[in-house]
This record gives structure tokens, sequence and C-alpha cells, in this order.
């Protein structure tokens, strides 16, 4: 057989080799990368997904022309919301499984980008699972606001393995350079930071056409690639840098993503210094992920006091050496210079030149690690072309770092599980979150744990006196204190708690006169301080409360803000009157909200409360009907049962008292209070039996119940 038959034989057979190995390649990136994040599939929404989800109109009533109008916020990312929640609804395990299906075609695609970069599948695998495996990674991929570094990243990537081709063989099909414009459109939309592909085509074009070590020829410096590659595609550069500059004007200028309230540490200065201290703590993150810290807010990371500050000009000096390195390994290793360059370039977006109002923030590294995956490619690649032990001790140390990586972002996505749980690992690994403490405090007040909640929301408001929401709920932690002394008669405390809450909700109001809710809290204290005077017998200063109230309550009705949550004032204003004895005068507030929470579960209270007017002013058949229908909606709720069942005795209807009560066993078998009132009513009917019959239910029921001895007696005593 001749050489040429044989070398014939060897290409006929590689290629089909190569696919196959290539396809189990594919199959473990996909593979590792759900087994890595399918513990994040059970987890629910948490932090901006409440705002950015759950209550954005956008996403609810799938609002196409309000997501991409000019001032939609990054609307691809709020576009794949959308359609999710319009298929699927509230289910937060497919957001979370589309989320981890991103981060895998990330995966596969930086494996291709790899392979054709280093041309070895070898290093692309390593690569590619570097990117998979790092810890640092589960702050976009497990929660799902993070969607947006994924999506910007995922189309990247595509404009990058389009670019590649041209740049790598110099010619083109008729699609591909429209299609990679369209990629680069795609991530600006999802993410601003996207900005950066222009420069990171240039750095593929100096590379492309470097020789690589041991093909011969000369290699450029890196000012003469970089020459190189502008002279070659000026009018290439110059559409992409036009759409760059271009989304800059949009997301700042227009669109206003930034939000900047100032320079961080005060001065232009500081600002810079801080920039130069955020790549130090990016790059240390690279090497060391830990701690990860859901939220830099508040007292978390120093920021620059002085462009001469230690730490600042230690930041400094790293950054000119990184780059300076960067510079010199061009001439040695392209792809490798290239990698540093990436990293350092896809970082620069979030190092405050333009100042926005996020500090820092770990998925910040999700489109950056790309960069330190393509150093890490060339490493490997190195290694691999060792020999003995040098080769197997390092394959070895790196199966281990991977298996490490992998369990610390298995246990990282458990932090991301749901609300409580991020909130207390935040304040665990950053006590001086000022959104860890602001949230917890939220959390104890819904628990009623309220001395806790007050210690954490002034701590909130001690990290960031600017904000308006810990003032509000400092305010809603008093007021719920005010309630409670109120209740138990201690009408000193009482008044001096609703006094501290209305304070807090002044201040809130000052801060952000636009918050509608706060309002509404200001009159509920204004409300509670009314039935505290009435206690007192204080009926002037009652009626002055009541006024003011009334005049909080009108301000946020009278917003124009329709959410129905808001529309709760309607509630208290026929609370209000209804207090202070206007029965008549409550009716109209409490059709009100009736109309506004119409479908809510919600209504029943509006329904029970117009109930209670209707009965307080002898007009029982219309009470009546008012509990029948907060009974429908709350069916076992005895005081809203009681009502509907005194109604019935004042217009005679014994039967419908009997239904009443019947109809609750119909959802509560087991239920005391139903059955006891039975044994009760048949008792007075002088039906016995029946009457016995239920008692003796209700004491199976609930043979510990404190009226249980009294059934037992009777029973006794009549049978």
């Amino acid at each position: 057989m001749s050489r040429s038959s044989k070398r014939g034989r060897v290409q006929v057979h590689s290629r089909p080799q190569g696919g196959r190995m290539t396809g189990w390649i594919i199959l473990l990136l996909t593979v590792l990368s759900f087994l890595l994040y399918i513990n994040t599939l059970g987890h629910g929404f948490v932090f901006d997904d409440l705002t950015l989800i759950l209550q954005n109109p956008q996403v609810l009533n799938f609002d196409i022309s309000g997501i991409f109008s000019l001032q939609g916020y990054r609307p691809v990312r709020t576009l794949t919301h959308a359609l999710e929640w319009a298929v699927f609804g509230r289910n937060p395990m497919v957001f979370h499984f589309n989320n981890v299906l991103l981060h895998t075609l990330n995966v596969l695609l930086l494996f291709f980008f790899l392979g054709k970069l280093t041309r070895s599948r070898a290093a692309a695998l390593a690569g590619s699972l570097f990117f998979m495996l790092h810890p640092v990674q589960t702050a976009a991929v497990a929660y799902i606001s993070g969607r947006k570094d994924l999506l910007a990243t995922l189309f990247l990537l595509l404009g990058f393995g389009l670019y590649q081709r041209i740049a790598e063989f110099g010619k083109e099909r008729l699609w591909q350079t429209p299609a990679a414009w369209g990629c680069f459109l795609l991530a600006l939309l999802s993410k601003e930071v996207a900005i950066v592909f222009p420069v990171m085509l240039l750095g593929l074009d100096m590379v492309a056409k470097t020789p690589a070590k041991g093909e011969g020829g000369t290699r450029d410096t890196f000012p003469g690639a970089l020459w190189r590659a502008m002279r070659e595609r000026p009018l290439q550069y110059g559409i992409f840098f036009f759409l760059a500059v271009a989304s800059l004007v949009w997301a700042v200028v227009i669109n206003l993503a930034s939000r900047a309230e100032g320079y961080w540490g005060g001065t232009l200065l500081t600002n810079i210094g801080t920039g130069f201290k955020l790549f130090a703590h990016y790059l240390k993150l690279v090497f060391v992920p830990h701690p990860l810290i859901a939220d830099y807010t508040g007292n978390v990371f120093p920021v620059s006091s002085s462009l001469l500050e230690p730490a600042t000009l230690l930041s400094v000096v790293l950054l000119a050496a990184y780059l300076g390195i960067a510079i010199w390994l061009f001439r040695i290793s392209p792809i490798f210079s290239f990698g540093m360059f990436w990293f350092a370039a896809a970082l620069s977006p979030v190092l405050h030149f333009i100042p926005f109002h996020e500090l820092a923030a770990d998925h910040f590294l999700y489109f950056p690690l790309v960069g330190a995956a393509i150093c890490f490619s060339v490493l490997v690649k190195g290694l691999y072309r060792k020999k003995g032990a040098w080769k197997k001790g390092g394959v070895a140390a790196l199966l281990v770092l991977g298996v490490i990586a992998g369990i610390l972002t298995v246990d990282r996505n458990r932090d991301w599980k749901d609300q409580e749980t991020l909130w207390k690992v935040t304040y665990e690994q950053a006590p001086g979150s000022y959104r860890a403490n602001v949230n917890l405090g939220q959390m104890a007040l819904s628990a009623n744990r309220l001395r806790e909640g007050i210690s954490l929301t002034e701590k909130a408001i001690e990290l960031d006196p600017k904000k308006a929401t810990p003032r509000n709920n400092l305010g809603a932690l008093f007021y719920t204190l005010g309630q409670q002394a109120s209740a138990d008669r201690n009408y000193a405390q009482a008044k001096s708690l609703l006094h501290r809450s209305i304070e807090q909700f002044k201040g809130a109001l000052e801060v952000d006169p636009a918050r509608i809710f706060t309002a509404v809290n200001y009159g509920n204290a204004y409300k509670e301080l009314a039935n505290v005077a009435d206690a007192e017998n204080n009926s002037k200063l009652a009626a002055e409360y009541r006024q003011e109230a009334e005049r909080f309550y009108a301000r946020a009705l009278e917003s124009g803000d329709e959410r129905k949550e808001l529309k709760s004032a309607w509630l208290n204003l026929g609370l209000m009157n209804i207090d202070a004895g206007n029965f008549d005068e409550a009716l109209p507030h409490l059709d009100r909200f009736i109309s506004a929470y119409q479908g809510d579960q919600e209504v029943w209270r509006g329904y029970y409360w117009k109930g209670y007017a209707q009965y307080s002013i002898g007009r029982f058949a219309e009470a009546a009907a008012s509990f029948e229908s907060a009974a429908e909606l709350n069916p076992t709720d005895m005081t809203v049962l009681n009502s509907l069942v005194n109604c019935y005795e004042k217009v005679g209807e014994e039967a419908k008292k009997i239904r009443t009560f019947e109809r609750a066993l119909a959802v509560n078998p087991q239920m005391f209070s139903a059955l006891y009132n039975l044994g009760l009513i048949y008792q007075e009917k002088g039906e016995q039996e029946k009457s016995r019959d239920y008692f003796r239910r209700a004491l199976a029921a609930d043979p510990d119940n404190m009226l249980a001895e009294a059934i037992r007696r009777h029973l006794n005593d009549t049978e």
C-alpha cells in the first residue's frame, strides 16, 4: 500500500472519530451543567425577581410595546420572563430551568469558541469546564434575574463564533456579518455591558493572524498587531463602534439605567480609585471565590478614600502590572494575552468609569470569566504537551480542583433557595449589607418578631439614611407595637409608639414623596391614634386624628397609582367611619374596596365589614347578603358565620342558620365551633337527639376544648 493511500485512509477515519469524541464531550458538558444546578429547580423568586417579575406589569400583562419602548429596561430579558409567565404562570421552576439551560448553551458555545481559538479539544474542554464549575457563576445562574448576564453572554459568544470564521479564514458568507451585528444588538438589549464587544473583536482579529508557536513567521508586537487589525477592517469596527456608542447614549441618557447618585467616595478621584480596588477584588474572586456575597450595598466593600490610600495604590500597581504582563505576553502567547485583555475589557463597564447605582456584584464576573477560561485553556494545552509525572500530576490536581469547585457551586446554590435563606446567609457574610438588614427586618415584622425587626431596620437606616424603605418599615414596626399596646389597654405606651411610627412615615415621605404606600401607612397610624383617643373619651382629638388619616388616605387614592394593593385604603376609610359610629358613611368606601378587590380572596373583608355596618343600622336582610358573600369566600371563619347566624335570627330564617353551619362543616367536618353551635340550635328547637349527636361530634373533634367539660355534663344530664 502506498504512503498516499495510507494518508488518505487516515484522513477518512480521523473525521468520524473526532466527531464522535466531540459528541461525547457535548453530552458530558450538558449533563454536568444540569447536575451542577439541578438543586436550583426547586428554588423560588428572590431579590430583584420580586420587582422585575412578580410586580412587573410588562411581564404580567405581556406588554410588548412597554418592553420594547425607549424606557424598556433590558427588554430581551424582560421578554423571556413575559413569555414564561404567559405560558407557565407563577412557576419558578420553569424560570430556573431556563437559566440552567442558558448557562449550558453558553458552556457549549464556549467549548466550540475555545476549540477554534486554541486548536485543542482538550484545552477547549478544560476552559469550558472552568467556566461551568466556577462557584462565582451561581450569582447569575441560581438567581433568575441574573439571566441578563446569561443572555448577554449567549449572544456575544454567538457573535464571536460568527466573527471568528470571518477573522480566521478572511472570507465570509453574505449573512454572517449582519448576523454578528444582530447578535451584538440582542446582547446590548440584554445587558449594557455588551458594549465591549467591538474591543474584543479587535483582539480576536489581532490573534487570528498571529502565527502560533512553531508555525514560522514573525510575530507582531502588541502595538503592531493592534495597528494591523484596525487597518484591515475599518468599516466593520466603525459599524460596531457606532452601535456601541448608540447603546451607551440609550442606556445612560434615555433609559437612565445607571441611576447614579454621585461619585463613589464623594469625588471623581475616589470614584476612579474605587474602580481600581474593584478590579483587584474581582481578580481575587477568580482565584479564591470566597466570600461570595449577594449584596454589596451599605458597608460591605470599602470604597476608596483617596488615590494615596495604601489599598488603592496597591490596586493601581496591580492593574498596571496586569496590563503590562498582558502586553508583554502577546509575543509569547497571543491567546493567553487575549484572555487577559478579555477579562479586563469585560470588567471595565462595571468599574465605574461611568458611575452607576450598584457598587459591586458577583454576577458581574459571569461574562469576564470567559477571559479567565481562555487563559486556563492555554495553560492546560501547555500541560497536555508535557510528558510523564508533570502531566499526570497536573491532570490529577486539576481534577481535584474541579471536584472542589463543583461541590462549592452546589453548596452556594442552596443560599439562593428563598428570600429568608439568601438574606440570612448574606447577613452572616456581610453584616454591613443594607439590603440584608432591611429585608431581614421586613421578615421579622411579618413573623411578629418586632424587637428584632426594629434593631435590623434601624441598622439599615444607619447604613443608608437616604433610603425611604427602611424608614417606612420602621414606622410599620412601631405601628404594630402600638396596636398591640392599644389592645392591651396600655394607652400611654400605644400613643408613644404610634407617634414614633408617624415620625418614621414622615421621614420616608420626605426622602421619597412619591412613596404612596407610606401615605396609607401614615393614615393607618392616625386611625389607630383616633381609636386610642376614643378609648380615653377624647372625642375631639379622635375627630382630629381621623381627619388627618382621611387626608393621607385621599393622597394615596388620588395619586393615580392603580395597583390593587393601594385600594386597601378604601377599606381603612370604611373601618375608620365604623370606629366613629358613622355606619352609613362607611358603606360607599367599603363598596369601593369590594369593587377594587373583586376576584381576590381578600375581598371577603369588605363584605364582612359592609355586613357589620348594615347590621349596626338595622338593615338585617342586606347585612345577611353581605355576610353570605363573606362566608362563601371564607367559609370557616366563625366571626363571619356567627354574624350571619345573628342576621338570620333577626329576620326569622331558622333554616338558614342551620345551613350556615352545615356549609362550614362541608369544608371542615371537624370544626368544633360549628358542631357546638348546631348542638345549641337543635337544643333550642327541642330536637334533643340531634342536639346530643352534634355535641358528641364536637367532643370527638376537640376533647380538650374549654367548653368540653360543660358539654360532657350536659350529655350526662340528658341521657
